[in-house]
């Protein structure tokens, strides 16, 4: 792909749209997955690189406490 920096974000929907490596019915899919990874860089003050890549491997996305179960609260008695 021939991918271009502006204004410090990649402009990636012209190249997933000409893309011959994805299906047409993979773009809306890809699409929501390199927006949210935008915002997710975009959010945390980050350029696409291998310091992006480290970060997103390692910050939890989402966290929530769950309840402990007892073997029997599992088996409904």
């Amino acid at each position: 792909m021939n991918t271009k920096v502006v204004s410090d974000l990649y402009a990636w929907s012209k190249d997933l749209e000409s893309s011959s490596d994805v299906l047409h019915r993979e773009i809306p899919a890809f699409a929501m997955l390199l927006g949210w990874l935008e915002k997710f860089l975009g959010a945390r003050g980050l350029k696409p690189g291998r310091e992006a890549c480290y970060r997103i491997g390692t910050v939890p996305l989402w966290s929530f406490r769950r309840k402990a179960h007892t073997d029997g609260e599992l088996l409904g008695v």
